[in-house]
């Protein structure tokens, strides 16, 4: 009798039944058994675990494994009770998931699911074909196809809005994506990944706006341990092309589990893609865990071309591999090596047509759309799209065109290729099109074989993939056994022996075409002079051939530099410049600058060729500078004005009107030591216009400079006049409108101090006042007095003076508060620091700072942790730079009273014997005028003084404040973060630092006497003028003003200042109002006469901040002037302009300040009524 064999259980098996109460018992113990699960077994024992679970687990407590496979409607999509998680915690710490745990869970659903992958990869093809052959209402009904007979999943949602862009009905976009939102019973990232395919499908939106869109949002995610992948999640799925690198690579594929087996299918493919074909993930690993992966993934991609015919696997065995075999059809591959054999035969109308064809049926495949276009450029074609219908491929094509051809800027074409290939990431395409771009317009190699994906691995070119010569022999080998007959594999094969292999195909291949794989030899041989010889005959006698053209400029330069001849260099690349603005952009220019840089320009000759070049390649400004001052010291002038209509010098034309539009700019102007201020700067630069717009009277650039530098020389010195009438107070104001009261108490010391007699001097001693009479030939009759009346009285009616002097409506702290204080000292200082990202606004009326997103968004690969210690360094610094312009405000710039403000730098304090002097002076008056004016006069003494010591202090005191936190900031960003990853923001410090000290000086300026010499000015002028102060003070913010003169009238140059008070005050509070989300500002200036001559002024504004518009209503109760509002600074704004207006402007108390809002609440309107009878000039 045979004993009964007993079945062997398999370690799978075992850990399910082990763990079979956990699993089918509590969600979380099921969750975190299911994790283990994944974690411990390999993928043989994966799958054993998971076939018994199949039989012995119930399907409710399956969905950890299966997840939401094929979802049957966009309610479904995304949608699980539960979700894996991410890790176990140990030791306090998140232990993350494995990816190649991961990687095999997902390797399970396709195991189960392969038919539908098979299918769906199968229809994915069709419905391509018609998306980018323009066929819409096909590519619809395959969708639905999909849909219907696989399962609903998020590429098929891509798609949709992809298709109702494409197909002319963008606004369904948008209505499709409110309907998934309110059908789908998903959590949010399913929700939120729709809201974003929604707009990367958006045929207008640049790709730039999206990424930053996205970063923003991302930055926004809670602190957590999971923070970092879900970030590098949504980066993933949104925007796969536009990085190289990915991090959590495991989390990715886990964090997608909720969608459906397609989708999962698709991440997987994505991660393989990324971490063989362009990440350099593999290479910053250790060598051992290096190969591991390698290999890993490499076997991963076996065993899935055993389930799924999927030819991106095959490409990516290959092309990542050491194994080389036909990864291609090869009897549809027939067709293409004829067309490649034509196209390098130069049998290039042959090549086109049957390239027509070909890109209809295969509108995925890349490589095609190059030798398309290539083949059109050959023949000097333009071109035409493919059956004169506009579709996406033709787009693309067209856009390829300009790239290749360099006819116009492709800059615009390579962005619309961008944004192409974002809208249709799902598409293999979009690698050739990314890779494309890049290497075009930037140079760029990382994405070689990522876009190879996209070639048809039958093409020859593919060969150039592999890095290994050997390994490119063998792949060309290959090749050869299957299209034995192809000259194309045949001439890569001899080119790879060498140049006397090469030499046979002289006769074979067209010249241009020969040519360039001989120079390429030679240079590769390092034999640049006869390298240089063919790219010099290539450049002679192929010019109208962009290609073969732009390839000679590009390396005969590489040559030039290589053999030292750095005036060849600049000759050839300016000369390039001008036969072809974009023929250039490939060449690398940054070693032949070194070279220049490193021998202080001796090695260089000093022609107009050298500026120019400068110019073209955007060099550093300084050094740019620098070849401008040679080229002039050559020409022996000093200012480039004075080459202008000079008989001696002659010049290549086109070049010198070059050099004068664009090298003689503003920025390189800046540095000349031939200019001393801004003003001569912008003079020379209009006399260099002027000359340009004569010799070409059609430049509508220069034109409209011209006019822009007359408009800014009039701002320019707008802005002078006011930086020039910071320290005022208005005499005769206070002569007329608030001394009256004193003329009594005058007469009364006129009356005393004329006892004293005309011989008579009064001394002041022991605080008594003493009369000495000098007569000739006698001694000193003294006669003693019992008080000092005069000196009292003086004292009395000094302090009045002094009082009105500083603290009245006209008083020097009224415009002080005005001119200075009231946020003009702020808006100088602050947007410095908010410009170069170190400091942001507080949140609402807290202490506390909004969070910078600048270096998050910089720094965005960084740990939580570091780049919260980022923002707290950052936080403090702009608390400290705040606390100097505070104090500064509300401390400094204030006048000193004994212990109510010591820390004023305004000090009016006198002792009493200055005093007493002063009074004997006084004395000899001829009238209360003439009093009062002397007592001014000591004052404008006194406030010289003050003036002096707060310019030596903002100089010195506040600058060695700022500095010191300069200091402190960069040591302590460069202890947290090191020396390389510190240097983007100490280079934000120290261009910071740099500014401030120019600002500084600036500031300290204003504190100079006002003499108010400014000449007469047009009310639009002025308009003008402070709407660029007021913009340049809110870096945050920018009013675009609408002027509408209606009336403009010129005004007394006196009212200058005034008058730009008047304006600025209201154009501020437009900002202050303003919503903290809203950025671009609209408001309208008007400017009218009513039936009474009064001019009047509307400054009319978006009502943006809702929560303000009951304010607003009641900001300003009307003809009531707060005195203690005028004299310092908070919601002071009105009672200012009203003290302007009725008394520096003498306008009627009476309505001269009303403020209206519209009926819908839309606008706010403030109007001024100015009598200007007595203001006109």
């Amino acid at each position: 009798m045979h004993k009964k064999k007993h079945k062997v259980i398999s370690d799978g098996a075992s850990f399910v039944r082990n763990q079979y109460p956990k699993i089918v018992g509590e969600e979380k113990d099921r969750n975190r058994t299911i994790h283990k699960l994944k974690e411990a077994l390999d993928y043989p024992e994966l799958c054993n675990a998971i076939d018994f679970m199949g039989k012995t687990i119930p399907k409710r407590n399956q969905q950890l494994i299966w997840g939401n496979p094929l979802p049957k409607s966009y309610s479904e999509l995304g949608t699980l009770k539960e979700i894996p998680i991410l890790g176990l915690y140990k030791d306090g710490r998140l232990d993350p998931v494995n990816l190649a745990s991961e990687l095999n869970l997902v390797l399970i659903g396709v195991r189960k699911f392969k038919y539908e992958i098979n299918l769906f990869l199968r229809y994915k093809e069709d419905y391509e074909r018609y998306l980018l052959t323009g066929e819409y209402t096909k590519a619809e009904a395959q969708l639905n196809k999909i849909e219907n007979e696989i399962c609903f999943s998020l590429w098929s949602l891509e798609n949709r809005f992809v298709l109702k862009e494409l197909s002319g009905k963008a606004s369904e976009n948008k209505e499709f994506l409110g309907y998934f939102n309110e059908v789908n019973e998903s959590d949010a990232i399913t929700k939120h990944l729709a809201h974003y395919l929604s707009l990367r499908a958006e045929h207008s939106l640049s790709v730039n706006r999206y990424l930053s869109d996205l970063e923003m949002s991302l930055n926004n995610i809670r602190e957590s341990d999971t923070k970092e992948a879900f970030q590098n999640y949504y980066r993933f799925k949104l925007t796969f092309l536009n990085h190289i690198d990915f991090n959590n690579y495991g989390e990715i594929l886990s964090i997608d589990f909720p969608h459906s087996i397609i989708d999962r299918y698709l991440t997987l493919t994505r991660v393989l893609t990324n971490l063989l074909a362009v990440s350099s993930y593999l290479e910053e690993i250790e060598n051992d865990k290096k190969t591991f992966l390698k290999l890993y993934l490499q076997n991963r991609i076996n065993y899935l071309i055993k389930k799924i015919d999927d030819p991106l696997l095959y490409k990516l065995k290959i092309l990542s591999g050491d194994t080389i075999f036909p990864a291609f059809d090869i009897k549809k591959s027939l067709q293409e090596i004829k067309i490649i054999d034509n196209y390098t035969s130069g049998l290039y109308n042959l090549a086109e047509q049957e390239l027509q064809k070909l890109l209809i049926s295969n509108p995925t495949q890349f490589d095609l759309y190059i030798l398309y276009i290539k083949s059109l450029i050959y023949q000097k074609k333009s071109f035409t799209p493919l059956n004169n219908v506009k579709t996406l491929q033709n787009e693309i094509l067209y856009d390829v065109y300009k790239i290749v051809s360099v006819t116009t800027n492709p800059d615009q074409a390579a962005l619309n290729l961008l944004r192409i290939s974002n809208n249709i990431t799902s598409s293999v395409l979009s690698y050739g099109i990314t890779d494309f771009v890049y290497y075009q317009t930037k140079g760029k190699k990382e994405r070689k074989l990522l876009s190879r994906l996209s070639y048809n691995i039958a093409n020859p070119i593919v060969y150039d993939t592999f890095t290994e010569p050997a390994v490119q022999e063998r792949f060309l080998e290959m090749l050869s056994e299957k299209f034995p007959n192809s000259i194309t594999i045949e001439f890569f094969q001899e080119r790879l022996k060498g140049l006397d292999y090469l030499l046979k195909y002289e006769q074979k291949i067209p010249e241009g075409k020969y040519k360039v794989e001989l120079a390429q030899k030679f240079q590769e041989s390092n034999d640049y002079v006869s390298a240089s010889k063919e790219w010099e005959f290539l450049i002679k006698n192929y010019k109208d051939t962009i290609p073969i053209l732009e390839t000679s400029i590009t390396n005969l330069f590489k040559c030039y530099l290589c053999l030292n001849q750095v005036n060849n260099c600049i000759e050839l690349f300016v000369d390039s410049f001008f036969y072809n603005n974009h023929i250039i952009d490939k060449i690398e220019v940054e070693e032949l600058l070194e070279k220049i840089h490193s021998n202080k320009f001796r090695n260089v000759e000093k022609n107009i060729d050298l500026p120019i070049f400068y110019t073209i390649v955007d060099a550093d400004e300084v050094e740019t500078h620098i070849a401008f001052e040679l080229f002039n010291e050559q020409c022996g002038v000093e200012k480039a004005s004075e080459l202008l209509n000079n008989d001696k010098l002659s010049f290549n034309f086109a070049k010198f009107m070059y050099y004068l539009e664009f090298t003689c700019s503003p920025k390189v102007l800046m540095h000349s030591t031939f200019i001393d201020n801004s003003k001569e700067r912008l003079e020379e630069r209009l006399s260099i216009a002027n000359f340009i717009k004569e010799k070409e009277p059609n430049n509508k650039n220069v034109a409209s400079e011209i006019k822009s530098i007359q408009n800014i020389l009039v701002i320019h010195q707008g802005l002078i006049d006011l930086d020039e009438s910071k320290i005022y107070v208005n005499e005769q104001g206070i002569l007329e409108n608030e001394l009256q009261e004193f003329e009594a108490i005058y007469d009364r010391f006129e009356i005393i101090s004329g006892i004293s007699g005309s011989k008579k001097l009064l001394w002041l001693e022991g605080g008594k006042l003493t009369t000495y009479s000098s007569q000739e030939n006698t001694g000193l009759e003294k006669i003693e007095y019992s008080n000092n009346p005069v000196f009292d009285i003086y004292l009395e009616l000094f302090n009045a003076v002094k009082d009105k002097f500083l603290n009245s409506q006209f008083g020097i702290v009224a415009y002080l508060s005005t001119r200075i204080r009231h946020g003009v000292l702020v808006g100088e200082l602050r947007p410095v620091f908010e410009t170069h990202n170190l400091i942001t606004l507080k949140e609402g009326n807290t202490n506390r700072y909004r969070r910078n997103y600048h270096w998050d968004y910089v720094y965005n690969t960084f740990p939580s942790e570091r780049k919260e210690q980022i923002q707290i360094l950052l936080s403090d610094f702009a608390s400290k730079v705040d606390g100097v312009i505070f104090d500064l405000i509300k401390k400094n710039l204030q006048v000193y009273k004994p212990e109510i403000n010591d820390e004023g730098w305004f000090d009016y304090e006198f002792n009493s014997n200055e005093l007493w002097y002063h009074s004997i002076v006084a004395i000899k008056s001829e009238s209360f005028e003439d009093f009062v004016e002397g007592i001014f006069s000591v004052l404008w003494e006194k406030t010289d003084e003050n003036l002096e010591r707060i310019r030596n202090k903002i100089q010195g005191d506040i600058l060695s404040q700022f500095n010191t936190y300069f200091n402190e900031l960069e040591k302590n960003v460069y202890n947290q973060l090191g020396e390389q990853n510190s240097e983007p923001i100490r280079k934000a410090i120290k261009d910071c630092s740099t500014e401030i000290q120019t600002i500084i000086q600036k500031i300290s300026r204003w504190f100079k006497r006002s003499e108010i010499k400014a000449s007469d000015f047009s009310i639009t002028e002025l308009i003008n003028v402070v709407v660029e102060y007021t913009n340049k003070s809110s870096w945050h913010k920018r009013l675009s003003v609408k002027r509408n003169a209606g009336f403009d009238i010129k005004i007394k140059g006196e009212y200058k200042t005034h008058f730009a008070d008047l304006i600025r005050i209201f154009l501020e509070n437009v900002i202050k109002h303003s919503d903290d989300a809203v950025h671009d500002l609209n408001c309208s200036i008007s400017t009218d006469q009513d039936s009474y001559s009064n001019l009047i002024i509307t400054i009319t504004n978006e009502i943006t901040n809702e929560t303000s518009l009951e304010t607003l209503k009641s900001v300003w109760s009307g003809n009531s002037l707060d005195t203690d509002k005028l004299l310092n600074e908070g919601k002071s704004g009105y009672h200012k302009a009203f003290k302007i207006l009725t008394s520096d402007l003498k306008s009627s108390r009476n309505n001269c300040l009303t403020t209206s809002i519209s009926n819908d609440g839309q606008e706010f309107s403030v109007i001024l009524t100015i009598n200007i009878e007595d203001l006109i000039s």
